[in-house]
């Protein structure tokens, strides 16, 4: 099956999209070629059978001058199938095309936001992915849900054990927007750093929507005026290859969206072996027997903080037998190999 994998970049040093290569040499693993059409590209290890067709545009570029780019290279291939991912645009873009020729799509979103262009894009579409149910808020026969897809070799426990007497970091790692809640986040540090004095919090993220650097302005004043300091820094996005380091290095995490799609941030950190306090109720039956010590919905400060505290004060031997039994469950049934068996099981039923 020859398929074309339609997304915005094919970079695996990317802070935000890194782990598309990944999924594109899992499912080259079954597939007999893998066309990619995407905006923009960058240094990336594929498999042969994977050809990358950058438009050598970014997303602000003009979009005629986009759309004449993406259909001079789709006018010249030749492929079964068309799988658009995260963006219902792409799918609005190919569809004429796609129609000609008899080539079925597949759209691939996560996003509690249900526009206008998802609600065509899901007429369009012959299927529609997803990673929970909550990741589509949309009706639809069309619906499949197929989990995500974490590299579980390289989201891995660090072999090496803690420095005695080092600092312990409590970790959160999105981009900065209102929905991850770190107003909560900061509140919670207050009441964490007034009991341990060897705590601090960073978040890894960078502002990368319209109005988030003026946002992230409002978070540092904040924490500033809570007399965080230093303990409590946002250190802008890192590369891709970083961020596994970066998860390795904390004894807890929290991602305090509320119930939504299952973000992929949290399976990352769980995959590190790293505890994570969540919102998100979409989490529950994965967190299973561990949810009472992880999940916080529609949690205040004060039940934030105790939930950091509970980890922070578990002996070392609990806290990494919690976080393995966390990992065990993301390696069962999220990995990216599994995802692409599920997501290339889904594009061939397409074709049958």
């Amino acid at each position: 099956m020859r398929i074309l994998f339609i997304t915005y970049k094919v970079d695996e040093s990317d802070s935000l999209v890194g782990f598309v290569v990944g999924w594109l040499n899992a499912l080259a693993a079954h597939a007999s070629r893998v066309e990619v059409i995407c905006l923009a590209s960058g240094p990336a290890q594929l498999q042969p059978n994977v050809r990358v067709h950058s438009l050598g545009t970014q997303p602000g570029a003009g979009k005629p001058a986009q759309a004449l780019a993406f259909y001079r290279v789709a006018l010249g291939l030749k492929v079964d199938v068309v799988f658009c991912q995260f963006s219902p645009e792409f799918v609005m873009a190919i569809a004429p095309l796609a129609k000609l020729r008899r080539w079925p799509v597949a759209l691939w979103y996560t996003h509690r936001h249900a526009g206008l262009a998802l609600r065509i894009a899901t007429r369009l579409a012959d299927r529609v992915l997803t990673a929970s149910p909550e990741s589509f808020r949309l009706r639809t026969p069309k619906l499949r849900v197929i989990g995500h897809g974490i590299s579980t070799t390289r989201f891995a426990p660090s072999a090496a054990p803690a420095l005695p007497g080092a600092r312990r970091l409590v970790l959160a790692v999105g981009r900065i927007a209102p929905v991850k809640n770190y107003e909560l986040l900061i509140a919670a540090a207050q009441r964490v750093t007034a009991v341990h004095a060897d705590v601090d919090f960073v978040v890894a993220g960078g502002a990368h929507a319209p109005g988030m650097q003026a946002y992230l302005g409002q978070l540092q004043a904040l924490a500033a005026a809570s007399a965080l300091g230093s303990r409590f820094q946002f250190i802008g996005p890192l590369p891709y290859a970083a961020v596994p380091g970066l998860y390795q290095s904390a004894a807890v995490a929290a991602n305090l969206c509320g119930t939504g799609g299952m973000d992929k941030a949290v399976l990352e950190g769980f995959s590190c072996g790293l505890p994570t306090v969540v919102r998100n109720t979409t989490f529950a039956g994965l967190l299973a027997e561990d949810a009472p010590a992880l999940l916080a919905a529609d949690a205040t400060a004060d039940d934030v903080a105790l939930l950091l505290l509970g980890v922070l004060q578990q002996p070392a031997a609990a806290r990494q037998a919690l976080g393995a039994r966390l990992r065990s469950r993301v390696v069962a049934g999220y990995g990216e190999q599994a995802l692409a068996e599920k997501l290339f099981a889904s594009l061939k039923e397409l074709c049958a």
